[in-house]
């Protein structure tokens, strides 16, 4: 992703919804070769060398499809790590992600991501934050997997100081305090000679600053080609993204959910994945090893737990199967004849 050296390729990635691992459009693809099928079938398929030349690196910001010979299978997989089984539409519900702001703050692109409104209030689809939140989940898994350095950033006051515990426990950065520009882009007049290395990955909680202006790291991000994961509200600005997640970031319970969900990505022993639960993370693909800890420091063992602690883990998620609304209750909101529920106008 760090070959795109011009805010013309980072523009077409970051208008679009549907991005592949390396940050190239696949639908941007498309219509290049649509657009132009003479130049598209001129281009020859390079060779087994495992570098890309220069000449190539230069090609694939129109045509990006040139680099899939040099991508890994793994990479090619489209949920290599099985993220899918962590997010559920019935927990997003519970903790608010489909709450957006008044229906007067609503951003023109942000439309795609809504399912309607209710009593002035946007509301999110939550099967389409689903799909995002897992691409979303599975890029960060990889940057993780790989041991890539990840940038938390958050400049809402409600909640930066659960992005610096989160950032802390997985063993990474973040930045809740004003942005001072240039940090990204201006790096030899700050700190003169001395070796500083980017983040991988910068994840951004929330991406507008105090001031309700688009966050200054987002567009430094564009021009060093920095890919970004964003939780973008109603009333954000979609663009200059590499994936985006449409959910609530302003509501503690929203945030500290994709807190977790981020986390559980990063949370990757041997291709298995570790899910969250009461305070522990319990390997979910062989239930008799089990991991403990807190902090980022995690202890492995392979002893099973008592009988007594299964048993009241057992009660405790069945009362709060009860507490959870049903079916029914969850989705009277979206009934077509609900006089709740109205499209938003232009």
């Amino acid at each position: 992703m760090h070959i795109f050296n011009g805010m013309k390729g980072v523009q077409i990635l970051s208008r679009s919804g549907r991005l592949c691992r390396l940050g190239l459009s696949r639908s941007c693809a498309t219509q290049n070769a649509n657009a132009n099928p003479e130049a598209a079938s001129s281009i020859v398929v390079p060779g087994t060398s495992s570098v890309p030349s220069k000449e190539l690196l230069q090609k694939v910001t129109v045509h990006p499809l040139l680099l899939k010979p040099y991508v890994s299978e793994m990479l090619n997989q489209e949920d290599y790590f099985k993220l899918h089984r962590l997010v559920r539409i019935d927990e997003m519900f519970e903790a608010r992600l489909h709450y957006g702001h008044k229906i007067g703050t609503l951003n023109e692109n942000m439309k795609w991501a809504l399912y309607g409104e209710r009593l002035g209030v946007c509301i999110f689809d939550l099967d389409i934050t689903k799909v995002y939140l897992q691409r979303a989940l599975d890029f960060i898994a990889h940057v993780s997997y790989r041991g890539g350095l990840i940038l938390f950033v958050s400049t809402h006051r409600d909640t930066m100081f659960e992005v610096e515990k989160t950032a802390q426990e997985v063993n990474q950065y973040s930045h809740v305090r004003p942005w001072l520009e240039g940090s990204f882009t201006n790096l030899k007049n700050l700190l003169g000679d001395t070796p500083v290395r980017l983040p991988d990955l910068v994840i951004f909680m929330t991406t507008i600053s105090s001031l309700g202006k688009t966050h200054p790291a987002v567009i430094e991000c564009a021009k060093m080609a920095i890919p970004t994961v964003a939780v973008v509200d109603s009333n954000s600005d979609p663009a200059y993204h590499t994936y985006l997640v449409p959910a609530n970031d302003d509501s503690l319970p929203s945030v500290r959910y994709l807190l977790r969900m981020f986390k559980e990505a990063m949370f990757l022993r041997n291709g298995s994945i570790l899910s969250y639960s009461l305070g522990s993370y319990i390997r979910s693909v062989n239930g008799a090893r089990h991991i403990s800890g807190s902090g980022g420091k995690m202890a492995e063992t392979a002893e099973q737990q008592p009988a007594t602690s299964q048993e009241s883990t057992a009660n405790q998620a069945a009362k709060q199967e009860e507490r959870r609304p049903s079916v029914e209750q969850r989705e009277l909101w979206r009934a077509s004849n609900s006089p709740f529920v109205k499209i938003p106008q232009a």
